[in-house]
C-alpha cells in the first residue's frame, strides 16, 4: 500500500478519524513517516491539538498555510493581540451566533411584531440577519419561529429553527433562505403528547451533531434524537415514557456525548434540599437500550462533609473557619460552544457576607481514562420508591476521590473577604463569561460601563507550548513557526496590543496538562454595559455587543 502515488496515500488515509491516524502512526514506521509528510494529513492533526474545526479540511488547496495560519493565530490568543474592528448592525437585534466569516442576529422583539407580508401575499417572520463578506441578508421564515432555537451546521449547509407550533423547520445556510426543503408541508412535527408537555417555549434546545442527529431539548427532562436528514425520530430519552427530572442543565457535544448534572430530590417532598449530585454521561450515538443507562456516573463534592474536606484540604483554609453551603444555591454546569471541558461551579459561603465558588473543570478527553480506571457495572434492583423518575436509578456512581485527579479545581471569590493562607482566584459578579473549546473568556462588565475600557482575561485548560525552531521535516519543513511574515504572504492589517498584558501558569500533573492563563486591556472609548459576548467555534474571534451601542466590538485574532 504505502507504494502507491501519495495522492493517492492522501485520499486514502485522510477520511480516517484521528484516533486510527495516531495508531497507524505508531505502530507502523512508513506509516508514521508518510503521515508526517503529507500536509493535508498534518492539518488535520493540528486542528485536533487546538480543538479547531475547518469545513473545508479535506479540500484545501494550500494546507501548509492553513497550519500556519492556525499557529499564528494561537500565538495571537496566547500574546493578546488582536485586530479590533466595529460593525453596525440594525435596531433591536441581539447578537447569536459568531462564525469566521459571519455574524448571526436575531430580533429582539416577538416574531409577531417583526411579521410583514412576502412577494406573494403571505406573512413571513425574519427568522435572523447576516452579516458577512461586506454584506448584509435577512432571512425570513414562515412560521412563527421561537428564536433561540436557531442552529447552524455549516459543515452540512444547513440551518434548523422550530416554531411556536412545535414543527422543526431546516434550510439550507448558505441559500440564507431562498431555498427550502421540508419533510413534510409544516416541517418536521414533534409529537403532540411530547410538545404538550412544554409549558414554557423559553426552555426548548436544539442541537446537531456530525453523524446526521439532531437533539431536541424539551425542558421537561425529555430529549428527542432525530435524523434530520430523513426526519425520523431515531428515539425519545428517557424510554418507556420516564422523565429525568432531577436533570439541571446539560451539554451535548458533536460527537453525541449528553454530559448532565444530577440532582435527585425525593418526589413526595417539595423544595426539600439535596445534599448529593452527579454527573451523568450518556452516548446518544449508541443505539437504544432498555433500560438506558449512563456510561459514567460521577459523584460530585456536593455533601457538607466531603465539600469542607475538599476546600480546607487543597486551599489551607483555618480550621476554625466554618463552611456553609446555602441549600437554595445548588450546582450548576455552565454552556459552552464546541466544549471539550465541562465545568462546573458549587457555591459556598465561609463567613456571612462572603461568597465563593469552587469551580471544577473536566476535560471531556479525561472521561474515557476514568471509565477504564473505574470499572463499575451497574446494578439493576427491582421496584423503586425513592426516584421513580430517575432513568438510572440503580447505577452505582464512582466516588469523589476516585476521580478527583482527573480534573481542575480552582475557587473564585465573588466577593471580598478576608485572605487565606493560599491565593484564591478574584471574579467578579459583573464578568461577562464565553467557554469556547478548551479556553474560558471573561470580560470585566464594570470596566467597560464606567470607562469603555475592555479588559480581556483567557484561561486555557489545556495549554500547548508552540515552538520556534525550524520543523526538522514534514509538512512544515525549514519553515520556522514564529518568523514573522514576509511581504506578500499576508495582507498587512494593523494588530492591537495591550495596555498591559499579563500572563501565569500552572504547571500540569501526572493527568493534566498545563493551563495558561493571560490578560490585559484595550481602551474602546465607548462606555457601556455588556449585552453579550459570544464566539466562534474556535475562538478566534469575538463579538462583544454593549446596550444602547448600535455597533458591535469584534475581537479578532485570526491570522
Amino acid at each position: 500500500m504505502l507504494r502507491l502515488p501519495s495522492h493517492i496515500l492522501e485520499q486514502i488515509l485522510l477520511p480516517l478519524p484521528i484516533s486510527d491516524l495516531i495508531s497507524l502512526s505508531a505502530v507502523n514506521r512508513p506509516f508514521h513517516h508518510t503521515i508526517r509528510e503529507i500536509p493535508s494529513i498534518q492539518y488535520k492533526l493540528y486542528l485536533a491539538l487546538y480543538h479547531s474545526s475547518d469545513d473545508q479540511v479535506e479540500h484545501t488547496s494550500n494546507p501548509t498555510k492553513g497550519i500556519m495560519d492556525l499557529v499564528e493565530s494561537q500565538r495571537n490568543i496566547l500574546r493578546l493581540t488582536p485586530r479590533i474592528s466595529s460593525l453596525g448592525i440594525g435596531k433591536n437585534e441581539r447578537v447569536y451566533k459568531v462564525y469566521q466569516d459571519m455574524i448571526v442576529t436575531i430580533p429582539t422583539l416577538t416574531p409577531i411584531s417583526s411579521a410583514c407580508l412576502a412577494r406573494d401575499g403571505t406573512e413571513e417572520y425574519i427568522l435572523c440577519t447576516m452579516y458577512g463578506n461586506n454584506r448584509t441578508h435577512k432571512v425570513y421564515a414562515t412560521y412563527p419561529p421561537i428564536y433561540h432555537t436557531l442552529t447552524i451546521l455549516s459543515s452540512k449547509d444547513i440551518m434548523v429553527y422550530i416554531d411556536q407550533e412545535g414543527y422543526i423547520h431546516l434550510h439550507k445556510y448558505h441559500s440564507y433562505g431562498t431555498e427550502k426543503y421540508e419533510h413534510v408541508n409544516a416541517g418536521i412535527e414533534i409529537p403532540s403528547e411530547e410538545w404538550n408537555r412544554t409549558e414554557n417555549p423559553d426552555q426548548v434546545k436544539l442541537d446537531l451533531m456530525e453523524d446526521d442527529k439532531m437533539v431536541i431539548d424539551l425542558g421537561t427532562g425529555i430529549w428527542l434524537i432525530y435524523n434530520w436528514k430523513t426526519g425520523d425520530l431515531l428515539h425519545r430519552f428517557p424510554p418507556n415514557n420516564r422523565i429525568w427530572s432531577s436533570c439541571h442543565g446539560s451539554l451535548i457535544t458533536k460527537e453525541g456525548l449528553m454530559i448532565g448534572l444530577d440532582i435527585p430530590r425525593l418526589a413526595w417532598m417539595h423544595h426539600n434540599p439535596s445534599s448529593n449530585a452527579s454527573l451523568a454521561i450518556f452516548s446518544l450515538s449508541s443505539p437504544l437500550t432498555a433500560p438506558y443507562l449512563p456510561q459514567l456516573l460521577l459523584e460530585l463534592p456536593t455533601p457538607y462533609r466531603l465539600l469542607k474536606q475538599t476546600i480546607k484540604t487543597l486551599w489551607d483554609i483555618p480550621s476554625k473557619v466554618k463552611v456553609i453551603i446555602s441549600p437554595s444555591t445548588p450546582p450548576r454546569i455552565h454552556t459552552a460552544t464546541n466544549p471539550s471541558f465541562v465545568r462546573i461551579s458549587m457555591p459556598f459561603k465561609l463567613v456571612p457576607r462572603s461568597s465563593y465558588e469552587l469551580n471544577l473543570v473536566i476535560p471531556i478527553k479525561q472521561l474515557p481514562l476514568i471509565k477504564i480506571e473505574n470499572r463499575i457495572k451497574p446494578w439493576i434492583k427491582g421496584r423503586t420508591w425513592r426516584y421513580p423518575t430517575d432513568p438510572f436509578d440503580g447505577v452505582e456512581s464512582i466516588k469523589w476521590d476516585n476521580w478527583k485527579s482527573r480534573c481542575h479545581m480552582y475557587i473564585e471569590r465573588v466577593q471580598t473577604s478576608f485572605p487565606t493562607q493560599k491565593s484564591i482566584n478574584s471574579s467578579s459578579l459583573s464578568n461577562e463569561e464565553c467557554q469556547i473549546g478548551q479556553r474560558l473568556y471573561r470580560v470585566d462588565n464594570s470596566l467597560l460601563t464606567k470607562k469603555g475600557q475592555l479588559s480581556l482575561e483567557i484561561t486555557d485548560f489545556d495549554f500547548h507550548e508552540i515552538g520556534q525552531n525550524d520543523d526538522g521535516y514534514g509538512a512544515l519543513k525549514g519553515i520556522k513557526l514564529d518568523m514573522a511574515p514576509q511581504d506578500g504572504q499576508r495582507p498587512n492589517k494593523p494588530r492591537t496590543s495591550p495596555r498591559y498584558y499579563k500572563i501565569s501558569e500552572q504547571a500540569g500533573t501526572a493527568n493534566l496538562p498545563r493551563t495558561l492563563n493571560c490578560s490585559g486591556s484595550f481602551f474602546l472609548g465607548y462606555p457601556g454595559e455588556i449585552e453579550g459576548v459570544l464566539g466562534d467555534e474556535n475562538g478566534t474571534r469575538l463579538v462583544i455587543q454593549q446596550k444602547g451601542n448600535d455597533k458591535i466590538w469584534i475581537i479578532d485574532f485570526g491570522s
